[in-house]
């Protein structure tokens, strides 16, 4: 249940907030985020778990980001948060309407059963995707070069109002098209995104995100959720794995082609590796050199 508080909101804020009443410092919340948005300024702030943060931000950014036609990008870590932004944008069009979406990788969104259960990971289905709408193989991306009428429609349709990744999904597979290409191809005309921290701070998939918003990061709102979160994704950002199945498939590969040299090296990596891994009981750090002394 809300607080009694009286709300205490400028007449541009106010249009958007969706509630009755306030919860306790709510109003303040707005506020502050309000006025560093209006000045062009950042803003960091902590708030205890129920205060309204998500649809306090919201309010506080849509007036201006509808004046100036900015988009805002509320970035957060799981897809239950971005599920809340769109359901706080949802409570939000009811009284003045907006437009959003959250979003999820290629992988989730795919309904191709060759994608879903072949497919070992994201870089895996990225490529399988992009193989079967070159050979037009993907009844469900066909579909929207041979029914363009109807996917207009749909597109239109998810414009226009708040959707989450998985109504979007529902969608796609009832009406047979590819979700995934409805989200990407909306994303221009949406006023919200809602995303995780991989689409704007890894520079490879920000890029491609990017494309397809037609947006300038210059002329968007950032909100971050848990920004404490950040450290950790850059750290992962960074970071570069190998997993046994890829070095085995290179090793395939190699003796496929003739490349006896390379096979062997790959295979005594995974050996080496697979040995390493038998005498450790549980997570730890490997020294490099150890490393290094399998092919001395």
């Amino acid at each position: 249940m809300r607080g009694t508080m009286v709300i205490e909101l400028n007449e541009e804020a106010s249009k958007y907030f969706p509630y009755v009443e306030v919860r306790p410092h709510q109003d303040e919340f707005i506020k502050t985020i309000f006025d560093a948005v209006e000045n062009g300024r950042s803003v960091l702030i902590e708030g205890s778990n129920g205060l309204g943060k998500t649809v306090a931000a919201l309010s506080a950014c849509l007036p201006k980001a509808v004046e100036k036609r900015l988009k805002i990008l509320y970035v957060a870590r799981t897809h239950r948060q971005h599920d809340r932004v769109i359901e706080e944008l949802k409570a939000i069009s009811k009284k003045t309407q907006v437009s959003g979406l959250s979003i999820r990788s290629r992988r989730e969104m795919c309904l191709n059963t060759l994608i879903t259960k072949h497919a070992l990971d994201a870089r895996e289905a990225i490529e399988a995707c992009e193989l079967l709408k070159a050979k037009h193989a993907c009844p469900y991306y066909r579909n929207i070069e041979e029914r363009t009428e109807e996917y207009s429609e749909i597109q239109h349709q998810i414009t226009i109002q708040p959707y989450t990744a998985s109504e979007v999904h529902r969608i796609g597979r009832r009406r047979g098209f590819c979700p995934y290409e409805i989200i990407k191809s909306s994303l221009a005309d949406v006023g919200t995104v809602a995303l995780s921290y991989l689409y704007l701070f890894d520079p490879v998939t920000r890029s491609a995100f990017l494309r397809s918003l037609e947006t300038p990061l210059s002329k968007t709102i950032l909100i971050i959720d848990e920004a404490h979160n950040l450290p950790e994704t850059a750290v992962d950002i960074a970071s570069s794995s190998l997993s046994l199945f890829s070095i085995k498939q290179a090793e395939i590969e190699a003796r496929k082609f003739n490349h006896e040299d390379v096979a062997d090296f790959a295979k005594t990596v995974r050996k080496g590796i697979e040995e390493m891994a038998g005498k450790v009981p549980k997570e730890a750090l490997v020294a490099p050199e150890s490393l290094l002394d399998l092919f001395q």
